[in-house]
């Protein structure tokens, strides 16, 4: 499976199984929670999960939207996939239906990691501290869990972008030490983004859960953080980019005019 939707699908996992533990079926002796997934092919590839809860007393439909509910819809709703949750007095039932992008790519092996662009060594972690590095990211979960990320590295985030216009009016008031670049924003190529920070001189990697040839082809030795990456690849990513910052310039967020 692409690895948008696998990220999507450990998400969703992880909030209903997080909401089941402090309130539903995994908080009470009583509870039981059973999980059904079937594959379908036809117009549209798809995959539908049932999350089903029993066993649970007075389970009732919320007065307002919480930030699970936000969660999943969110994580939907930028690949046309779908989710219903049904509060019954007994336990939660959610049924969930995720678009698969391509059929060929169930068990899809991770992307390879493309060489260094420039020869300059990877720093320690201690020396991300205080770098600054523009996010840009469409997906908004996606893009809340690498800002945290990268903050408990040390690093001070701008943005996250979710767009290209987004993205362009960063670069036109701050020239950031790194930059972790989306492959697709919504559809949209990054190109004119790519070659923004490579005319600023702005060490970048790309995430993207599709393969290198959706990506610009002038900068086809740029990294990739092929989605979902670890913490691990994360880290020597940036420390990659950081040894070529560091080489060049001094960190910290500066005006593109300073």
């Amino acid at each position: 499976v692409r690895g948008t939707l696998v990220t999507h699908l450990a998400l969703i996992l992880h909030e209903l199984a997080t909401n089941a533990r402090k309130y539903g079926a995994l908080s009470t002796p009583e509870g039981q929670l059973r999980i059904n997934w079937q594959r379908k092919t036809g117009t549209r590839d798809t995959l539908s999960l049932v999350w089903d809860e029993t066993g649970v007393t007075g389970v009732k439909p919320p007065t307002r939207t919480g930030f699970g509910t936000q969660l999943i819809t969110k994580t939907l709703s930028s690949s046309d996939s779908s989710a219903s949750i049904d509060y019954r007095p007994h336990g939660v039932r959610a049924a969930i239906e995720f678009v698969v992008d391509d059929p060929d790519d169930i068990g899809e092996e991770p992307l390879p990691e493309a060489k260094p662009q420039a020869a300059a060594a990877p720093v320690p972690p201690s020396a991300l501290e205080g770098l600054s590095i523009l996010l840009v990211e469409d997906e908004a979960i996606v893009a809340m869990d690498i800002e945290l990320k990268l903050e408990q590295l040390g690093l001070e985030v701008i943005g996250p972008a979710s767009s290209l216009l987004e993205a362009r009016d960063l670069l036109q008031r701050m020239r950031p030490d790194l930059a972790l670049l989306d492959g697709n924003l919504h559809g949209q190529r990054v190109d004119s983004i790519a070659e923004t920070l490579d005319e600023m001189g702005v060490p970048f990697a790309f995430s993207t859960g599709y393969g290198r040839e959706a990506l610009p082809e002038a900068f086809s030795h740029i990294d990739i953080l092929a989605k979902p990456f670890s913490d691990a690849r994360l880290l020597s990513t940036l420390t990659r980019l950081a040894g070529r910052a560091l080489a060049g310039r001094d960190g910290g967020v500066r005006p593109v005019d300073a």
